[in-house]
């Protein structure tokens, strides 16, 4: 998982599509293996998915900060409020 802003994940994005056509792109020599005749030996259909979506309801990772009932680092609670509390 990533934390990055909208700007950076396009820019993400772009980085990694350019890999992707300068792989395996229109004009690449895996797209003339869609006929038959070109295929070897043993060839296989496979799908790549590249997928980036934004994880509304992620769980605070250990370290981030992000417990409103964080007071700084003491984990003892109300002193008045007995065991436990």
């Amino acid at each position: 998982m990533l934390y990055v802003t909208p700007d950076e994940a396009r820019e993400l994005y772009g980085e990694l599509m350019k890999t992707v056509e300068r792989t395996i792109g229109q004009e690449r020599r895996f797209t003339e293996r869609r006929d038959p005749a070109h295929r070897p030996p043993g060839a296989v259909p496979v799908e790549f998915v590249l997928l980036g979506y934004p994880i509304l309801d992620a769980p605070p990772l250990p370290g981030d900060g992000g417990d409103s009932t964080d007071d700084g680092g003491s984990e003892r609670g109300d002193p008045d409020a007995g065991p436990g509390g």
